[in-house]
């Protein structure tokens, strides 16, 4: 049964994380609706697949290995924009008969979780990120409604080299919002951002100089909207 509460105590951290590597499989127990759940674990990384929100290969957040157990942040596979309160999360501890067993948390509630080791882990690399041309790099501002609130864009771009440059969005709404932008995609004439914490995309087509067109999805949002290149004070 769901219940407010916190995770049991913190995993000792040991070398023998290791143990643990593979492929665990099972469910949690979330009341009326148990949810599938596995874990792919190996070389201190790891990943999530929840088939019941067709979410597969998510990278662990805050992915902390022991001996006999571990605990991770799920907010890149339960990803919500501008919410409120602790992202998810999961902890588990080895049982006597192999199995990891815990609690797996949400939005202030837990349901338990078991899982049993089915085979090598299958963990997906988290998908190599591009260079940002000098031509695009600088502050980008836009404006797009979402449920009635309008919702103001800002990108900073800024080009390497060495490295694939940095990206800083932020999105205000209700509130501000920083997006960590962890992918970037850059061609002749178009521009992909992706944010696997907030499961947040924006797919551009790069006009001129001054303009870009973009469409930003998340989850069954879609929404388009233009970005300028902003030339006042504090670009």
């Amino acid at each position: 049964m769901l219940r407010t509460g916190v995770l049991f105590a913190l995993l000792p951290l040991v070398a023998a994380a290791a143990d643990l590597s593979g492929r665990w499989e099972g469910v949690a127990q979330v009341p009326g609706a148990p949810q599938a759940l596995v874990l792919d674990l190996a070389g201190g990384i790891g990943s999530v697949t929840l088939p019941g929100r067709r979410v597969s290969g998510a990278p662990l957040r805050e992915l902390a290995l022991g001996a006999n157990g571990l605990r991770a942040s799920l907010a890149a596979a339960i990803p919500s924009l501008g919410g409120a309160g602790a992202p998810p999360a999961i902890a588990l501890e080895r049982q006597p008969d192999g199995r990891l067993a815990g609690q797996l948390t949400l939005a202030g509630l837990s349901a338990p979780v078991s899982l049993r080791r089915t085979g090598d882990a299958q963990v997906q690399p988290a998908p190599a990120s591009g260079a940002i041309s000098a031509a695009l790099a600088g502050t980008w501002r836009g404006r797009y409604q979402l449920d009635g609130v309008p919702r103001e864009v800002t990108l900073k771009l800024q080009a390497g080299p060495p490295g694939p440059g940095r990206v800083d969005l932020l999105i205000v709404g209700k509130r501000a919002n920083p997006v960590p932008v962890d992918r970037v995609e850059q061609g002749p004439v178009y521009l992909v951002l992706e944010s696997s914490d907030f499961g947040l995309s924006i797919e551009g087509r790069v006009v001129g100089a001054d303009r870009i067109e973009a469409t930003l999805l998340q989850g069954p949002i879609e929404v388009s909207f233009v970005l300028t290149r902003s030339t006042g004070a504090g670009s």
